[in-house]
């Protein structure tokens, strides 16, 4: 395309230069696509058989899927749908330039569609047809497109009534109660708040898609660079509204670090002190990321950047996927933290719906929070699940050293997963009520303030540090997890969770309203009025056996 043409300020109809039968789409390009590096897997198994852990469940590999996502994202065409425009025409329009192999809409103040091709050909067929008018973001005064068009064309099959998909909401607690309450059992109901809390294939489609966006742009100034996801996005035990976590690995030479020349003009050069600190050198890079992200990249706004953090990062929103970003650079230590976790979740299918019943109950009692603080943070939460399946009589999960492929007495290692199947694994049939009651126990009687945790052997140690909580991180075993953490919040847990056991142990814990786990997030107000109605109820049936009426 010529460059007169792409710089063009009117809006172009596709319709002339291309005329398609029954369509006249109007597309504009908003900013452009690159090529994408897949991840070199180190998994080798696809299926998790015979006797092993997670028995009978299909396996896809943390770094196979890793790349299925990648490609997925690559091939796909974020579009903004105008109120006039419709679903199926845009199909039918993305069709007449390759196979369409998913779409779905959804609303974020205003309608949007995620179309994913067959073939990445097809992207950038379409790229090519369509035209540049506003919103444009530049690099060193050369456009920075991404894969945001626009689809205006008039429908007569478009609805004056559209359903609102959005896709980044969590339910309210009450919401949550009501729908839980039409379970069968307790260990149903924990099952469905975990089905309605998990990211959807949707809002993982739309994660990956961000990183890829945001990597098409960073390529501009560093062509071999790659953007991935860690945390809640992939490891499987991701809700529906949670932050993308994100990191770059801009794959450039030692001390080299990017640079601003002016407000859109940037370089990279050699920096002696990025060189001689890697600290530093990850400060400098996204303090120039974060310039780049405000002045270059569109729909990157509220961009904030917190260098001085323990890991420095840069917070923003991608306004079109409506989605909280936050980028960090050369934390590939994530990514293993991410795929431990997946793995977890993967061994047995009791442990994603347990964790997110117990995030759940935390959030509501106060002992975690989305802001800094004194609170215990998800993924020492999660590590913490994961000790107590591992130290049960019988173990749910196997310790991390003999799930890894690595000599764990050092800390600098590249984590290799092994081919699982046919891991060993104990038959045991506990259900998801048992385990839930069991944990609680577990957190009335365990001393946190004189032993700690470990993943990674799967056992209990000796905790003679200063900190009332120590959950050992799993890839760096003398950091502590939770050195946030106050002595007044472990006892908050000790106490909630000896409150729960209460609820749980109570004759109407089956038969209130609402019943089971909906009991667990109730007021103590609430809770009080109920147990007076049993109470009295109680009291009449005993006076009504004194009376005859009623058999014993």
């Amino acid at each position: 395309m010529a460059a007169s043409r792409v710089h063009t300020r009117c809006l172009c109809c596709l319709q002339k230069l291309f005329p398609k039968p029954k369509l006249n789409p109007k597309l504009i390009l908003n900013n452009f696509s690159s090529n994408f590096n897949l991840v070199k897997s180190r998994a080798v198994s696809s299926v998790l058989s015979k006797d092993g852990w997670g028995k009978g469940a299909k396996f896809e590999p943390f770094q196979v899927m890793v790349e299925r996502r990648r490609s997925e994202a690559s091939r796909s065409i974020l579009f903004f749908l105008s109120e006039r425009s419709c679903l199926e025409n845009l199909i039918e329009y993305c069709n007449s330039h390759g196979k369409v192999q998913n779409c779905f809409e959804f609303y974020q103040n205003a309608y949007f569609a995620v179309v994913e091709f067959k073939k990445k050909e097809s992207v950038k067929l379409i790229q090519e047809r369509v035209y540049s008018s506003r919103g444009i973001g530049r690099f060193n005064d050369e456009l920075i497109q991404n894969r945001l068009l626009k689809y205006n064309i008039k429908s007569s099959q478009a609805s004056t009534i559209r359903p609102k998909n959005i896709v980044n909401k969590d339910f309210p607690n009450s919401q949550l109660i009501k729908t839980v309450c039409h379970g069968d059992s307790v260990s149903n109901q924990i099952e469905m708040l975990a089905t309605e809390q998990a990211l959807t294939d949707e809002g993982i489609r739309m994660r990956f898609l961000v990183c890829t966006l945001i990597e098409d742009a960073c390529r501009k100034m560093f062509p071999e660079c790659e953007v991935l996801p860690f945390g809640s996005s992939v490891n499987n035990f991701g809700k529906r509204n949670c932050d993308v976590d994100m990191f770059i690995d801009p794959k450039i030479g030692h001390g080299m670090i990017p640079v601003a020349q002016s407000a859109k003009k940037f370089k990279v050069e050699y920096d002696q002190s990025s060189a001689d600190n890697e600290r530093i050198a990850t400060q400098n890079t996204l303090r120039t990321l974060s310039k780049y992200l405000e002045k270059c990249v569109p729909h990157c706004t509220n961009v904030l950047k917190i260098l001085h953090a323990t890991c420095p990062l840069v917070k923003f929103k991608h306004q079109a996927l409506g989605l909280s970003c936050d980028l960090t650079a050369n934390n590939r230590g994530a990514i293993d933290s991410s795929e431990m976790l997946y793995i977890f979740s993967k061994l047995d299918k009791r442990v994603q719906p347990l964790v997110f019943l117990i995030r759940h109950w935390c959030r509501y009692h106060g002992l975690t929070n989305k802001n800094p603080g004194q609170w215990i943070t998800n993924y020492p939460l999660t590590l913490l699940v994961v000790v107590f399946l591992q130290t049960r009589r019988v173990p749910i999960l196997p310790k991390l050293v003999d799930l890894i492929n690595a000599d764990l007495s050092f800390d600098d290692i590249d984590y290799s997963f092994p081919d699982l199947k046919g891991f060993p694994h104990q038959a045991d049939d506990t259900s998801l009520a048992d385990l839930l009651h069991e944990f609680f126990v577990f957190c009335t009687k365990f001393d946190f303030g004189n032993q700690g945790l470990s993943v990674r052997h799967g056992s209990v140690f000796h905790n003679d540090s200063r900190f009332p909580l120590f959950i050992e991180n799993p890839l760096v075993y003398h950091l502590n997890c939770c050195k946030n953490v106050t002595k007044a919040l472990v006892t908050k847990l000790r106490s909630s969770a000896a409150e729960a056991l209460w609820v749980m142990d109570q004759p109407g814990f089956l038969d209130s309203t609402p019943w089971g786990i909906g009991m667990l997030f109730l007021t103590p107000r609430k809770l009080e009025k109920i147990q007076k109605e049993q109470n009295v109820a109680a009291f009449g049936k005993r006076v009504g056996r004194v009376l005859g009426l009623f058999p014993n």
